[in-house]
């Protein structure tokens, strides 16, 4: 982990809002090191929620690892609204897949859960990761709060648009209700949390 927290306020997420906090690029560089030297690892998986949270710390750590020459491989989750110069200098830096969350392909429930992304956003980075090869996954939600028959359909069609068009993966799962969220407080008031 390079960092803890998230600055997003995303209703439904569980860290939305928790302090934002990140290491320096050289304690990750010697960990990493560490790492190669003492196990002869050379793949890692950042759990950051959200490795591009601060995307200037996250291309100084980047270069960092290319300027070290430490060739690894490595994975993490981003969001969609970031710098496409970022995600071209994580490639460099070794990056080989990343996990996108999207949510939602209705921009109405985009609005309402308080994402912060377009579609239009999503598209440009889906777009960029195809032609620099990154292997990318797209993270969808069902269920949201208050969401239509129809705005389901949008997201479905919109999975789909998607995979054929820029070849990537998508997976959705069912939207849950987490202790201390902003949807908690949604679905407290709407009578469909009744304990508690």
């Amino acid at each position: 982990m390079t960092s803890r927290g998230c600055p997003y306020k995303c209703v439904f997420c569980a860290k939305s809002g928790m302090k934002y906090r990140h290491r320096s690029s050289q304690s990750v560089v010697r960990e990493i090191k560490y790492y190669i030297e003492e196990f002869e690892i050379n793949a890692f998986n950042f759990l950051d929620l959200t490795f591009t949270a601060n995307p200037e710390r996250s291309k100084e750590l980047c270069q960092a690892i290319i300027d070290e020459k430490l060739n690894i491989q490595w994975w993490c989750e981003t969001r969609a609204n970031v710098p496409l110069d970022l995600i071209t200098l994580m490639q460099q830096a070794g990056c080989k897949s990343i996990v996108v969350g999207v949510e939602t392909g209705s921009v109405s429930v985009l609005e309402r859960i308080q994402k912060g992304v377009s579609l239009a956003q999503v598209e440009r980075l889906l777009s960029h990761v195809q032609e620099i090869g990154i292997d990318t996954t797209a993270y969808f939600m069902c269920s949201h709060i208050g969401e239509t028959y129809d705005e389901a359909v949008e997201t479905i069609k919109f999975m789909h648009r998607i995979e054929s068009s820029y070849g990537i993966k998508t997976a959705i799962q069912p939207c849950m209700i987490f202790p201390g969220t902003e949807i908690e407080l949604i679905a407290r008031e709407r009578g469909f949390i009744l304990l508690g």
